[in-house]
């Protein structure tokens, strides 16, 4: 689902506040949006004052070094991804999803193989 656009957000708050007879579910029905958006709307203009909605956050960093993992590459040896993961987990004592590992090694713009031939 796409952020609403701040054009509509500005038309929701601006029915909300300026309609003395407006409630979070008749300005929903108005704009064919939830109720729960119209109340985040209007708290969020509320706490901040701003309508925009707030910026994305950072992605959450790697789990996996990837000094490890680019050193496991380099060695030339073809494995598979579930092979890095239980090494990883081996050397490192840390549990790491196979999403994870493909993730670190998109990251550090290397290819992986996927399964065996």
């Amino acid at each position: 689902m796409n952020a609403l656009s701040n054009d509509l957000r500005t038309k929701i708050l601006e029915h909300y506040e300026h309609i003395p007879e407006a409630t979070y579910k008749s300005t929903a029905e108005h704009f064919d949006v939830g109720e729960a958006t119209v109340s985040r709307l209007v708290r969020h203009f509320r706490e901040t004052g701003i309508i925009a909605p707030n910026p994305p956050k950072p992605k959450a960093y790697h789990k996996i070094d990837l000094d490890w993992l680019r050193d496991k590459i380099k060695n030339g040896v073809d494995k598979l991804i579930r092979e890095l993961v239980l090494e990883y987990k081996t050397e490192r004592n840390i549990k790491v999803a196979i999403s994870s590992m493909w993730s670190a090694l998109r990251a550090l713009g290397m290819s992986h193989k996927k399964k065996l031939l």
